[in-house]
């Protein structure tokens, strides 16, 4: 796997889940 996609994937999960946390508190 490219390390771009690698890298892609993380920042998206960075972004994401401080939304999923924020959309979901019960959850986080």
């Amino acid at each position: 796997v490219p390390v771009r996609e690698v890298d892609e994937a993380i920042l998206i999960e960075a972004l994401t889940l401080p939304v999923v946390a924020l959309a979901s508190p019960s959850t986080a």
